[in-house]
Order: C-alpha cells, then structure tokens, then sequence
C-alpha cells in the first residue's frame, strides 16, 4: 500500500518535548506527526521507567 507520508523529524537524541505553533505560519502533518512522536516516545520512557524491562506474564 502506497500512501503520501511527510518527512520525519523527530529524533529523540535533540530531547524536545513540544512542537510549538506560530502565528501567521502554516500548519504541517509533519508538525502533528513529531509532536505524536514526542508524546509517544514521552509515554514508552515513563512506562519503561515505572514498570521496567520485567513487566510482562511470567512465561508458564
């Protein structure tokens, strides 16, 4: 399946927490992407820090 991605900007190494907007500039998917990208990378972080690396069934 083909689909028409923007480029991919987020790169967890420059430690951003937000995308912000400005006034007067156009809105981009890549903007929506890197923030979900931000907000995602922010949530596996806490997730793996609370639970650690363990945090799944027991194997049987």
């Amino acid at each position: 399946m083909h689909a028409d991605f923007s480029r991919l900007t987020f790169r967890p190494g420059k430690h951003y927490s937000a995308v912000l907007t400005q006034q007067g500039r156009v809105q981009l998917d890549a903007d929506a992407n890197e923030q979900a990208a931000i907000e995602r990378y922010q949530l596996r972080a806490l997730a793996a820090d609370l639970i650690g690396r363990r945090g799944g069934p027991a194997a049987a």
